[in-house]
Formats: structure tokens, sequence, C-alpha cells
């Protein structure tokens, strides 16, 4: 899992509550992430896995990478996640121009069927969805001014 954490938060005070839970020891990491420190936690625990927690200081946030696997993966897994982890870096135009996420999106419907409602507004969520996630009969006709929610996928900005 990846995540952000709030903005001006420093490293030292973001991971300082997980770090003192008994059973996780945050240590740096030997190698910079994103031109910055990083720390990581790891844990050893039932059913026999490891979870393994970095933080690391991109601009004025502090997001965090987690990764769960066998124990008896460790020695293969562990050099692959870091791996992947030196890979971090700040997007490019490029590269957020790529990305692609569905947003939900409230939309006012005309007197129409919801087949034609996803048509028009471009949901990326087939009818009978769009008709579960609003609580709606699927083949039940729109009246006009009508709120749904519906899923579009949209660039990343």
């Amino acid at each position: 899992s990846f995540a952000r954490w709030r903005a001006g938060v420093p490293l030292e005070v973001a991971t300082a509550g997980v770090c003192a839970e008994p059973a996780l020891h945050c240590v740096p990491w030997p190698e910079p992430v994103h031109d910055g420190p990083a720390v990581y936690g790891e844990l050893v625990g039932p059913p026999d896995s490891v979870t393994r927690t970095w933080w690391f200081v991109a601009g004025d946030d502090v997001y965090q990478l987690s990764g769960v696997w066998p124990a008896t993966a460790h020695e293969r897994v562990a050099p692959a996640v870091a791996a992947t982890l030196a890979t971090v870096r700040t997007p490019t135009a490029a590269d957020r121009a790529a990305l692609i996420i569905e947003r939900l999106r409230a939309v006012v419907a005309e007197a129409e069927s919801l087949a034609r409602l996803v048509e028009r507004t471009g949901s990326c969520w087939p009818a009978p969805l769009v008709a579960q996630r609003n609580d709606l009969s699927p083949d039940a006709p729109l009246a006009a001014g009508e709120w749904l929610v519906i899923c579009r996928a949209e660039p990343w900005e």
C-alpha cells in the first residue's frame, strides 16, 4: 500500500507514534528516498509474515509505503521491495498525463433511461451498477432534475 501523510509533518513526528509500538522498531533506511531521509519499521508475526513499512519525505509531505509477505519469502521479496522504493521520484508531466483515475461525480438526469444517462455522462459504471449505487431499479425511467452518482474516468491532476 502507499499513502501520503499530511503536508508539513516532519518525518520524526510522523513516525513517532508507529515506532513507539513495542513490536515495531524503526531504523534509518541506508539509502535516501526521493533525495531525502527515510526510516522503516519491520514486524515479524503470526501467521509467519513480515510487514515492513517505510516513511520518507518528499517536499513538504511524508509518504508511507507498506508491504506484507510470507516470512519464508523474505530473502527473495525484501530486495525487490527495496528496489521499488529506490525508484520513487517526482512524477513528470508525461507521467501525470498517463494516469487515469475514477472519480465519483454527481450528475442531474434528464427525462431519460439509465442507459442513456450512462452514455450521456460518460460513466465508467454500467447502468446496472449506477442503479445499484443510487438505489434505483435498473429499468426505472429517470425524472428530469433527479441527482445521481456516477463514476467517471478522468486524467489525474
